[in-house]
């Protein structure tokens, strides 16, 4: 590598890293407010006004289905779509607990 070609490289390396930062920093204030509103109003009745809204939203922007989630019991799903619902939520709890949020 040429020396241009090596300091490019450094040039973006950087780049990336400070995005990578300023994501985490991002999920922190995020975490964080989230955290504060379930110990405020619960968090189940987070869960049902963000639905709720989500699916307003969606109806107002054209959106013919009626919500683009719902909210259930482990034991209402079946073993597959069990075992990913578990896992979008561990790997979740991972990325908290992995970034001290």
């Amino acid at each position: 590598m040429t020396k241009e070609e090596i300091k490019e490289t450094e040039r973006t390396r950087q780049m990336m890293l400070d995005t990578v930062k300023n994501c985490k920093a991002q999920h922190k204030t995020e975490i964080e407010a989230v955290r504060h509103l379930g110990e405020q109003i619960g968090y189940g009745n987070i869960l049902t006004l963000a639905l709720a809204l989500w699916t307003i939203k969606l109806r107002e922007d054209g959106v013919k289905r009626t919500s683009p989630r719902v909210i259930t019991n482990a034991s209402c799903l079946n073993s597959s779509d069990r075992f990913d619902a578990e896992r979008a939520v561990e790997n979740t709890i991972a990325f908290i607990q992995d970034n001290n949020f």
